[in-house]
């Protein structure tokens, strides 16, 4: 089983941010990639290992109604 200092690439805030500039990189692609698998207002999604959660957000812009649901720290 994987410990806390397994993740080769981090999980501090240098990590965090470096996420946050690969998701606005990527990001215009993964909304056209969502819009053309269908996924609209009242699709259901399931964002699972979302890291700090940057696309659960724009996802969660794409379809208001949904739910959320976490654990941060699973057993």
């Amino acid at each position: 089983m994987a410990t806390r200092g397994d993740y080769v690439l981090g999980t501090q805030d240098d990590a965090i941010a470096r996420l946050g500039l690969q998701h606005q990189v990527w990001r215009p692609r993964m909304l056209d990639a969502w819009r053309r698998a269908g996924i609209t207002r009242g699709s259901r999604v399931l964002d699972v290992g979302a890291g700090p959660g940057y696309a659960t957000l724009d996802l969660a812009d794409i379809c208001p109604a949904a739910r959320r649901s976490s654990r941060s720290s699973p057993k």
